[in-house]
């Protein structure tokens, strides 16, 4: 993409993303603050189930603006759904609802968001952290690639994103597994032949995120199992 286009999407994210931001004197100001999500006296463990439902249910500020802001950024960037078309957002929602079903954390779920937009929209480590805080930019930061590997051998790339994945947080592991729900699911259906691929190298990143929520990990490792046994022949996925 010439630089002059990139400038020019860049610029067309920032304006609309000040239009939402419209009575706001600094977007940035206003999500390095340390917002208040939820209820006082709410931990996540409550025992009042309709306490801890409501909680599930709500929507963090820091959340619904990783949400807009990707929205946008995917927008603009002209990305689409891979096979089935459509915006490319439908992705990263999917890859929410999962997480939403084991965690409420808003540092999580707006990652969830945003996890592709470095890679595939051009953001910058920078303008996620001047919006969304550093913890959220390391999070996509850990997700994402490296510009230096861009022109390396795919076996190459992908072996370097799983040893930087193997020393990231907790809940970087947990939006990959989430991810890699989402991307696995209908794979083998679609794409048979690159599933032989991207199959064993998702197991081969599962295999580092051991610090994701277990019934999380075991639902990504059943996701990548039943696609690889959809295959004929069947694809052998190590355990």
């Amino acid at each position: 993409m010439p630089v002059h286009t990139v400038i020019m999407v860049r610029a067309g994210i920032l304006s609309a993303w000040h239009r939402l931001s419209a009575g706001v004197q600094s977007a940035c100001v206003l999500l390095m603050a340390k917002p208040v999500y939820w209820p006082a006296g709410t931990t996540g463990g409550e025992a009042n189930p309709q306490a801890r439902k409501w909680r599930i249910n709500a929507v963090s500020p820091l959340e619904r603006d990783a949400k807009e802001f990707a929205t946008l950024a995917h927008a603009a960037a002209g990305n689409t759904r891979k096979f089935v078309g459509g915006p490319y957002i439908a992705h990263p929602a999917e890859v929410v609802s999962i997480l939403r079903r084991y965690t409420d954390d808003p540092a999580t779920l707006a990652a969830g968001w945003l996890h592709d937009v470095k890679d595939d929209a051009g953001i910058t480590h920078d303008e996620l952290c001047c919006r969304f805080g550093v913890e959220v930019a390391e999070i996509v930061e850990a997700l994402s690639a490296d510009v230096t590997m861009v022109k390396l051998p795919r076996r190459e790339r992908v072996a370097i994103a799983i040893a930087k994945l193997s020393v990231a947080t907790a809940k970087a592991h947990n939006v990959r597994a989430a991810d890699i729900i989402s991307n696995s699911r209908s794979i083998a259906q679609r794409d048979p032949r690159f599933a032989r691929t991207y199959l064993p190298e998702k197991a081969g990143t599962l295999l580092v995120a051991t610090l994701a929520f277990p019934d999380l990990l075991a639902e990504a490792w059943c996701v990548v199992h039943n696609a690889a046994q959809s295959l004929s022949p069947e694809l052998k996925i190590p355990a």
